[in-house]
């Protein structure tokens, strides 16, 4: 692996030597079209766009690379302060009653439509979840499903089933409090 890091690395002091070229060319360019007619200035502006392409697609590597040798020296996706598997039982439960969304839905209602408060209440808590999400969480607490069985019916693997459902809940749960706090003022 240290191996594998040096290449790395040396593949990264070559991007970077090659951007640092690329720009020092860009300004050399764009001293000479301040000095050229329009004919001569519009060819340059391509070249110049051409290597401003060049230097964007060399930053983006750049950027790769600096992540693949993070992943490689810690052995831990770059990023993540703690893995998933050591947050405290706090930070991975939402406490929300079982059947809130159902009392929210189908309280009463024949033809299982919201009246409008409820309406209001369903969008301010869900309002910044994705169409995945909304459809995780609602198969997983509306429904009762599994994650086995929603994983196998989305076509999608269980962990990113339980990782759309977490954030969801996340996101409920601050909604919720953001939600709670403005009706007690």
């Amino acid at each position: 692996m240290r191996r594998l890091v040096i290449e790395y690395k040396h593949s990264l002091k070559l991007v970077r030597k090659h951007k640092e070229r690329l720009k020092a060319e860009i300004e050399q360019l764009e001293e000479q079209a301040r000095h050229a007619d329009a004919k001569e200035r519009e060819r340059i502006q391509q070249q110049i766009a051409v290597r401003e392409r060049d230097k964007s697609l060399l930053s983006g590597m750049e950027g790769d690379l600096l992540y693949a040798i993070e992943w490689m020296k810690t052995a831990r996706r770059p990023g993540n302060r703690r893995g998933a598997e050591r947050l405290s039982i706090e930070q991975r439960t939402v406490t929300l009653p079982d059947n809130f969304f159902n009392n929210i839905a189908y309280a009463g209602q024949e033809e299982n439509e919201l009246d409008e408060e409820k309406q209001m209440i369903l969008e301010e808590l869900t309002w910044d979840l994705t169409e995945r999400e909304k459809d995780i969480f609602s198969l997983a607490k509306g429904e009762g499903f599994t994650i086995e069985y929603i994983a196998e019916l989305l076509g999608v693997s269980k962990g990113t089933v339980k990782k759309a459902l977490y954030r969801a809940e996340k996101k409920i749960e601050k909604n919720l409090k953001n939600w709670l706090e403005n009706e007690n003022e």
